[in-house]
């Protein structure tokens, strides 16, 4: 970890800010209904969550690169897009 006064939940979520450039951690959708869904980190279980799906983020600090916290969004996002085809019915689309 950078600094070691940092928790291990303060560490990634620094570090999905920074992956971000400082944007809302959420994802966007041309969906008029669900424009955009949020997503974090819950220290409870390790996992990145968004509405109701997740994936766990089981890194040491020493492995969470740009790569990995990239990889972890995507397939966050794709177990999302599965939820809401499968759950709700709702197709999500992206942004052009």
């Amino acid at each position: 970890m950078e600094d070691n006064k940092q928790t291990r939940e303060e560490f990634i979520n620094d570090a999905i800010y920074k992956f971000r450039g400082g944007m809302a951690r959420e994802f966007y959708f041309t969906n008029e209904d669900y424009p955009f869904i949020p997503y974090f980190y819950d220290p409870i279980d390790d996992c990145l969550h968004a509405d109701a799906v997740c994936v766990p983020f089981h890194y040491k600090e020493e492995e969470i690169t740009y790569r990995v916290i990239g990889e972890a969004l995507d397939a966050l996002e794709d177990i999302l897009r599965d939820y809401f085809k499968k759950e709700k019915g709702i197709s999500l689309y992206d942004y052009d």
